[in-house]
């Protein structure tokens, strides 16, 4: 069904337009979760923060079982593309464990704050941005590999690379 619906679009396979969402939202959800930060009384930003963290995780889980569909879907590749695409599964699995454990901690520590009116930098919350963080840095690192597999190996580009 989904091959149907995908027919009449030039789109070899989801992962391009799925993998961008959780990167950005990642990111959103850190500048919210800091904006917090400054502005305690401003609870919205806190809110807003969880919200993005979850979006996040079901975008990076729609990410890597795109980029597996996909990646079951290249056929005989170079040794080094292979390699390379390796590495970025790999990565891909780390980043949205990653993403789905912080925000696991993230719904925690809101949790945790639920009845205070302010948003309290407390050793959790602290965490939770140093987690954050940690999670941007292992996404950026994922998402360089995956560009290293477009540009530098040519996957997924028609007429470079076998593509369904």
């Amino acid at each position: 069904m989904l091959e149907n619906l995908l027919a009449g679009i030039s789109l070899p396979n989801l992962h391009p337009a799925v993998v961008h969402f959780p990167l950005a939202l990642l990111v959103t959800a850190l500048f919210f979760d800091l904006s917090a930060l400054t502005s305690r009384k401003r609870r919205w930003l806190d809110h807003g923060a969880t919200l993005l963290y979850c979006l996040a995780a079901i975008g990076a889980i729609a990410a890597w079982f795109s980029g597996t569909s996909a990646a079951d879907a290249m056929w005989s590749m170079p040794g080094a593309a292979q390699a390379a695409l390796s590495e970025h599964q790999d990565l891909g699995l780390y980043t949205m464990a990653g993403i789905v454990g912080l925000t696991a901690f993230r719904l925690f520590v809101a949790w945790l704050s639920r009845k205070d009116q302010r948003t309290q930098l407390g050793l959790f919350r602290m965490a939770a941005i140093v987690a954050a963080f940690a999670a941007v840095v292992l996404a950026g690192m994922t998402a360089d590999h995956g560009g290293a597999l477009v540009y530098k190996h040519g996957m997924g580009v028609k007429g470079t690379a076998q593509t369904p």
